[in-house]
């Protein structure tokens, strides 16, 4: 009976040196995988961090588009811009790509890559040391369906195909009234506009600081009436004052020289339907034949703010950026 009790006890004690090994090995696993754990929620955390920085870079690299193509000025300036702002976010390197429109004649979008080593710090003890992140952030042009701050002149679509034709000149921007019959006979010629209310007062003061309601595709406006030499004149001094300094060649983006007009097709009754939007420098003012004459330069890509894209205006250099992935 004794030797069938010591036998017994030793039995006990090799099992429970066996249990001892065996819950090692499994504390040894359980704490390599709670850090593994950990680090991929550190490497999760930088791979959001990055996401915001390629966004950031992409937004910004897009505003200096659209381009011709990769060897022009303006796709280098996108680069530059998406480049410099993800090393401000902490990206040391990304890589640029072109996104073109849909008949490959230019270039609307950037496609910003990059990669990041993100180094682990308990998961060593499983033998891992780091992780290769690797995001892109797409931002595209699309044409604006709608603008918020436009002056109230309009252009005509055969104006435009004139100024696309030759985007360089010098537009003579010849201010009209709705009486004034060489407005919808003579391609060339600027509409002003009633938005909102009719009257010298409104339109002056939106000539001034921008209409501050929504203007739409396919929406259908009046033209102004009466006089409007002198709330012409009035209204371009109060919108560039302090602001002469500021060029075509040397201008940012808020800058009030800087115009979104509508561009239209005239209908019955002196009225208009807008089909598109344009932006113009506008470089001075004078007075022609007894019409406010505003000389200014077609600006051939103008991002907006508060506007939409369904695809329906015609592409007249009016833009919104956004993230397409």
């Amino acid at each position: 009976m004794k030797k069938i009790l010591r036998s017994f006890n030793l039995l006990i004690r090799e099992e429970g040196g066996a249990v001892a090994i065996l819950v090692a090995a499994s504390m040894v696993v359980l704490f390599g995988f709670s850090a593994l754990v950990m680090d991929m929620g550190v490497a999760y955390k930088e791979t959001g961090k990055m996401q915001t920085a390629l966004d950031s870079a992409a937004l910004a690299g897009v505003r200096e588009l659209p381009a011709n193509d990769t060897g022009s000025a303006a796709w280098q300036s996108a680069v530059d811009e998406a480049e410099h702002y993800a090393l401000a976010n902490g990206l040391s390197a990304v890589t640029c790509d072109a996104v073109y429109n849909d008949d490959a004649s230019k270039i609307v979008g950037i496609r910003v890559n990059g990669t990041r080593d993100v180094n682990y710090t308990f998961a060593r003890i499983l033998g891992l040391n780091q992780v290769a992140v690797n995001r892109l952030a797409t931002a595209e042009l699309e044409t604006a369906d709608s603008a918020i701050g436009c002056v109230p002149l309009c252009a005509t679509d055969q104006t435009m195909n004139s100024v696309l034709a030759n985007p360089t000149q010098i537009i003579a921007i010849k201010v009209g009234s709705a009486s004034d019959d060489e407005f919808f006979t003579e391609s060339g010629w600027f509409g002003a506009l009633a938005l909102l209310n009719p009257g010298g007062n409104v339109y002056r003061e939106n000539l001034s600081i921008g209409y501050r309601g929504t203007l739409t595709y396919g929406q259908v406006l009046n033209m102004q009436t009466g006089v409007i030499t002198g709330p012409t004149s009035q209204g371009y001094s109060e919108r560039i004052i302090g602001h002469t300094a500021c060029t075509y060649e040397n201008h940012e983006p808020d800058c009030p020289r800087v115009v979104v007009v509508p561009i239209v097709q005239i209908l019955p009754k002196k009225q208009v339907e807008i089909i598109g939007f344009a932006s113009f420098f506008v470089i001075e003012y004078t007075e022609e034949g007894g019409h406010s004459v505003l000389n200014s330069k077609y600006i051939p890509g103008t991002i907006t703010t508060g506007s939409h894209s369904d695809g329906s205006a015609t592409d007249y250099g009016v833009y919104i950026s956004r993230l397409t992935e």
